[in-house]
């Protein structure tokens, strides 16, 4: 097996770990409502702000891993990952798990697109199908396998358990990676685009909180509405500004597949993957 193809899998379980995180959660709402003593609205808050927080800070993860090298902001991100993960299973109370829920967040923003940029980046050509079937696969299966695997976790043990199991996982692959991705020697030093940021942020918080708000009844799903109406016309002049930088990170086209000797569903989904918010 190349060495190629072991980061794949080694990238895959990263992904696997993350989204299966992100799923599994909502099987454990009920219980976690009554150990906490609220109700389900502020409980459900836990999955919400999990997918606000990777979203918001998806766009500056691609400047992260060209500023400070894409093995050590995929290591540190797995670990920070397992620390908070550490830390949800031991929050005392509501505001400390959605703290360690934000973290969760920030250091998946991380790890997803870096180790896509470390599978792909510098793929050849003749395996670039191959590799890429190795990372679509955890967002394919983990969907699936989080009702299962919480429901279980539930039945017999508690809903700790559902975070608790990140730390070996996340430990183990994070050694693994250590000695087996190897260290980046192209680093950029290129200044961060803070308002191209921000507006990106504020208008996927206007969005997602929206559509969540949009959910409910009265007053909120009226809030939640506008809220995602002005996240949406926010697109316009944030597009306009990222078509003026002089170094553009966060590329507005799909990775150009025309060199490709072949063309198929899956290499336009690769192409789109590809387009990780590298920010300046």
């Amino acid at each position: 097996m190349s060495r190629e193809i072991k980061v794949a899998l080694l990238m895959a379980a990263s992904l696997f770990m993350e989204i299966l995180d992100g799923t599994i959660v909502t099987t454990a709402l009920p219980s976690m409502a009554r150990d906490f003593n609220t109700n389900t609205s502020s409980i459900s808050l836990l999955v919400s702000i999990y997918i606000i927080t990777t979203a918001v800070f998806i766009p500056m993860s691609g400047w992260i891993a060209e500023r400070f090298g894409k093995k050590r902001v995929w290591i540190a991100a797995v670990i920070i990952f397992s620390l908070s993960s550490l830390g949800s299973a031991f929050a005392p109370n509501l505001l400390t798990l959605l703290g360690m829920r934000v973290i969760q967040g920030f250091s998946g923003a991380l790890m997803t697109p870096t180790a896509r940029l470390i599978v792909l980046e510098k793929a050849p050509m003749s395996q670039l199908l191959r590799l890429t079937s190795y990372l679509v696969w955890p967002a394919l299966i983990a969907p699936a396998l989080a009702p299962v695997v919480g429901g279980a976790i539930i039945t017999y043990f508690s809903w700790h358990w559902i975070f608790l199991i990140n730390i070996p996982i996340g430990m183990v692959i994070a050694a693994i990676g250590y000695f087996l991705i190897l260290p980046d020697h192209d680093l950029t030093e290129n200044s961060f685009d803070w308002t191209g940021f921000i507006a990106i942020a504020l208008a996927s918080i206007a969005v997602l909180a929206g559509f969540e708000m949009a959910t409910h009844n009265g007053i909120n799903a009226i809030i939640g509405l506008l809220l995602s109406v002005v996240g949406f016309i926010m697109v316009i002049p944030i597009y306009r500004h990222l078509k003026i930088l002089i170094t553009q990170y966060f590329l507005l086209v799909p990775l150009n597949l025309r060199r490709l000797e072949f063309l198929k569903p899956v290499d336009l989904c690769c192409g789109y993957q590809l387009v990780l918010c590298r920010f300046c």
